[in-house]
């Protein structure tokens, strides 16, 4: 990085709006694994900027085109003009005295981003003809994606996932997404009578080609691991039906239903796994978890490979909450919870030993 840590710590929200770096960081551009380690020890250096960045971070998403398919380079060139403006405002850091937002350079960016993304959205939609869609993913480096979808619904994407909708809903049809991966809904309550319940009130997920989950207004998780799919209720109530059959599934909450190839079963249990809601922090609950599927777990959320030099820790279960937002805190965690030493061997290969 061409600037020192040191500089960081007088900015204010307009300043880090403004760094250029700090935008590849937020729009996941660039090397985002140095620039990943670089803003994480930004903020262990000064604590008093996590919430500054987060804010900063928070505007530059809220105020990002969303990804047209078929239109990435409308995106790059709105990014484009974001930083050729912001160079020409030539931000200057706040003084020591006070961390205060430029509203006005803030503005100055929101007015042109809107505008840009105005353009590059009615140029689509001049060259394309019907309702675009929109597509939003994570990878598998720990990623996270809060989503509000047309109608205000909340979408928490989980790591290496993938969500599709239509960037316009009619209001006298059913809305629809479609998920690859794992991720924690809570869908916006249309309907007021049960006895009486229209299209246009109900909420369909389309989940890898293979189900159906048919809602009204709720909460649940859909999760796809060693190639079964697991939903989740916490509360309402969902349908599931497998695509081409005529079975179908009512769920209650606190029941978990299991897709494995044809087969739909419904477990009791309640699931071992659960991405918390969109309000909380990344993190998993684990309940009466092996160790045996959180190095799955790993190894879906951050790509890694996993070692473990005695296997009877494979078989270990355990509660507790793991933190997902930074490799670093999943590994502290995991140190402590099992009583173990984590190493990391090189970029791809992480060690579980029991051994003093």
């Amino acid at each position: 990085m061409s600037m020192s840590e040191q500089q960081y710590a007088n900015w204010g929200v307009a300043e880090f709006m403004a760094d250029p770096a700090f935008q590849d960081w937020v729009s996941e551009t660039g090397d985002t694994v140095e620039l990943h380690a670089h803003w994480i020890k930004v903020q262990q250096r000064y604590p008093e900027l996590r919430s500054v960045m987060e804010e900063a971070a928070g505007l530059l998403r809220e105020l990002r085109p969303k990804k047209l398919l078929q239109d990435p380079e409308g995106e790059r060139l709105v990014w484009k003009a974001v930083r050729e403006e912001m160079k020409a405002e030539k931000l200057q850091p706040v003084n020591s005295s006070a961390k205060l937002i430029r509203w006005p350079a803030v503005a100055a960016v929101v007015l042109l981003m809107l505008g840009v993304a105005a353009l590059v959205i009615w140029l689509h939609h001049a060259q394309h003809a019907g309702n675009a869609q929109v597509s939003e993913t994570t990878d598998n480096h720990g990623a996270f994606r809060l989503i509000s979808l047309p109608d205000s619904s909340k979408v928490m994407l989980g790591a290496n996932s993938n969500i599709r909708y239509n960037e316009r809903w009619n209001r006298k049809k059913t809305r629809e997404v479609w998920l690859k991966g794992d991720a924690h809904f809570e869908v916006k309550h249309l309907n007021r009578n049960e006895a009486a319940i229209n299209d246009n009130e109900k909420f369909l997920v389309h989940v890898n080609d293979q189900l159906d989950i048919e809602v009204l207004g709720t909460v649940f998780n859909v999760w796809n691991r060693n190639g079964k799919t697991e939903v989740e209720l916490e509360s309402g109530k969902v349908k599931l039906r497998m695509k081409g059959s005529a079975k179908e599934m009512l769920l209650k909450p606190g029941e978990v239903a299991t897709i494995n190839g044809s087969s739909l079963q419904l477990n009791q249990e309640k699931s071992d796994l659960v991405l918390q809601g969109p309000d909380h922090d990344k993190l998993y609950n684990l309940n009466n978890t092996s160790v045996a599927e959180i190095i799955d777990l790993i190894t879906k959320t951050y790509g890694k490979k996993v070692i473990v030099d005695d296997t009877t820790l494979l078989s270990r279960k355990i509660d507790g909450v793991l933190p997902l937002c930074h490799e670093k805190d999943l590994l502290f965690a995991l140190s402590g919870i099992l009583d173990i030493r984590v190493r990391q061997t090189d970029a791809q290969t992480w060690v579980f030993s029991t051994a003093e």
